[in-house]
């Protein structure tokens, strides 16, 4: 029996040195909380719109990952702190978009900054925005360095989707910056300005530290480095064809977008592939617009992914050129900084809410602080980019009260540096009379929510200006049929509006007493869905001042009729993400109590979905 027994073991198989075990394929890790508690190496509790953990350590709540990165200052400990990575495009046979989305999460943030290049002149010297942002800092310091936070990414995705990060290359030698003629700060009042500008700058980080390659050669230019030549063909081709025009309020060959982005994205897209100027950042971001907006609209999934794949490594390419050129501030490429940061503002709408433009409009005024516009935009283009710039900011200025960027010594986006001639008319279909006292009248509304409850102006003699200022019929260079109508509408809605928010925001009047004026704003507003040659987008905010304060429950469904209209005729999701925050607004005032709840209020709310009413 044991003689059997041994025989039956040695014909056991055994497994030799020389034979490997099947290794299991590796865990991916995933993390699916919030940016807060992942930088502090915390275990997340998911909850919405902000942990637990996070409220009661009475800690800012960053958001969840998605598919774009959100730019914010960090303490930097070290050099160890920057990442590696680089660019390298594929030839176009070889386009994978699953590659991209294969990646770690842990290795799916691309972000560059965009805001604090510059910081508060009243603590830092001229060169400290760009030692911190580039200088190592010394070991024994105890003081800590704003820093460029790579990975923290914006709630709010069309699809949940993210690249390899695009951070600077390690080991590169990273020079401080030196402005040759410092910058003096003079004291008006309580308002801090620059006395000095930039005037030929220092030395500046190469193109290495922002994760560019120079070995590329020297005919290889960036329209060549596209990785797929077919997608790129569609998003410039969608561009022309659609998206310039639904951006836009007037639609047609004088548009903005078409007439002056596209020549500068010409000059990005057909310079040296080792260049980097604000034209190529230009380029990039006008692709990625197209790229997120084909994506969204496309109805094959595999389409889809390949726009959203190629919208991202886009995106991430603008951001960064943007970035080298705000700190290299050459002169000569300062027009095209203004279009590329321009371009930021306007198709946010396409892609992303709140807390991602805010950071753009923080670093565009901070840059506008920096770059006296007024000592050098001479050129038409740059005139109309201003304007356009600053209009766009003071609408998303007053739905922003209580931010810091909002308080007059932060916001520069002064309308005296460059006013004249004025262009916003048939652009904007903005009076220019108009403009000036929405202007005048949302720094009061700051002034209100941050300093003192009573306003000193005659809010009687403001309202009747307010009423006097007809807007002027405007002659449009007319691309399409109907233009001069819709400019009339545009102008009409803008003068009803700017009274409505007199009354209600600045002199707190009831509901009751500016429904005679809401509904001839209503009346323009329909009035404008007899125009169908183009697509094309109203500027949201004289839309939504009147809509918001409507009463009447037939004029409420004329309202969201009006609201389909506009969804299909522009194509854009800012459309669709306001018509439920109008009647989330509409429900509330039916509560006790809130009867005449203020839209900025409403808006300011953690608990309401905020989008850009611009």
């Amino acid at each position: 029996m044991q003689a059997s027994t041994a025989v039956n073991r040695t014909e056991t198989p055994r497994r030799t040195r020389t034979q490997t075990r099947i290794r299991r394929s590796r865990r991916i890790k995933t993390f699916t909380g919030c940016m807060t508690c992942r930088s502090r190496h915390l275990k997340c509790d998911e909850q919405r719109p902000a942990c637990r953990r996070c409220v009661d350590a009475q800690v800012e709540c960053s958001g969840y990952p998605g598919y774009r990165a959100t730019v914010q200052w960090k303490p930097v400990r070290g050099p160890s702190d920057f990442g590696s990575g680089q660019i390298t495009p594929l030839a176009s046979d070889d386009w994978d978009p699953s590659r991209a989305q294969q990646t770690s999460p842990e290795h799916s943030h691309g972000s560059l900054v965009l805001s604090d290049l510059v910081t508060n002149p009243q603590r830092t010297s001229p060169t400290a925005p760009f030692e911190a942002a580039f200088s190592q800092p010394e070991p024994t310091s105890t003081h800590a360095s704003p820093r460029i936070l790579i990975g923290q990414q914006d709630s709010v995705s069309p699809a949940n989707r993210s690249l390899s990060h695009l951070s600077p290359l390690s080991g590169q030698p990273r020079q401080p910056y030196d402005a040759s003629e410092p910058i003096s700060f003079a004291q008006d009042g309580d308002r801090s300005r620059s006395s000095a500008v930039y005037s030929a700058p220092g030395p500046v980080p190469s193109l290495e530290c922002f994760g560019f390659s120079q070995q590329s050669s020297e005919a290889e230019r960036h329209i060549d480095r596209a990785p797929s030549m077919h997608l790129q063909r569609r998003c410039i081709e969608h561009w022309i064809n659609h998206l310039s025009d639904a951006l836009s309020s007037v639609p047609g060959s004088k548009n903005p977008l078409k007439r002056f982005f596209v020549p500068i994205a010409f000059a990005g897209a057909m310079s040296s592939a080792s260049s980097s100027t604000g034209s190529v950042a230009l380029f990039y971001l006008i692709c990625s617009a197209s790229a997120f907006h084909l994506s969204v609209h496309s109805a094959d999934s595999k389409e889809s992914s390949d726009y959203m794949t190629l919208a991202l490594s886009h995106q991430n390419q603008g951001i960064r050129h943007l970035q080298h050129n705000l700190v290299k501030d050459d002169p000569d490429e300062r027009e095209s900084v203004l279009a590329s940061l321009l371009m930021c503002l306007t198709y946010e709408p396409v892609t992303v809410e709140r807390n991602f433009w805010l950071t753009h409009l923080r670093g565009a005024s901070q840059w506008l602080q920096k770059a006296d516009i007024s000592l050098w935009a001479r050129t038409e283009s740059a005139v109309i980019m201003y304007q356009m710039l600053s209009s766009t900011a003071t609408m998303l200025r007053s739905q922003i009260l209580s931010e810091d960027v909002a308080q007059e010594s932060n916001f520069h986006f002064g309308l005296n540096a460059m006013l004249e001639p004025y262009h916003l008319h048939h652009i904007f279909g903005l009076p220019e009379r108009c403009f000036e006292l929405v202007s005048q009248m949302v720094e009061m509304a700051v002034r209100l929510r941050q300093h003192s409850p009573t306003i000193t102006v005659d809010l009687d003699r403001l309202e009747t200006e307010l009423y006097l200022s007809i807007p002027p019929e405007c002659q449009v260079p007319a691309a399409t049929r109907g233009q001069d109508d819709l400019v009339h509408h545009y102008s009409q809605i803008f003068y009803f509006s700017s009274i409505i928010y007199c009354k209600r925001r600045l002199k707190g009047m009831p509901l009751s007493d500016v429904q005679p004026l809401v509904e001839q704003a209503c009346d323009h507003i329909e009035a404008l869905a007899n125009y169908r040659s183009r697509p094309y987008s109203p500027i949201l905010w004289p839309v939504a001042v009147a809509l918001f304060e409507v009463q009447d429950i037939a004029l409420r469904r004329r309202a969201l009729d009006w609201l389909d209209f506009i969804i299909e005729q522009s194509t854009l999701s800012i459309w669709q993400k306001f018509k439920p925050l109008l009647c989330s607004l509409w429900e509330k005032r039916e509560i006790p109590g809130q009867e005449e709840l203020q839209w900025d209020d409403f808006l300011s709310d953690p608990t309401t979905p905020s989008i850009m009413i611009v």
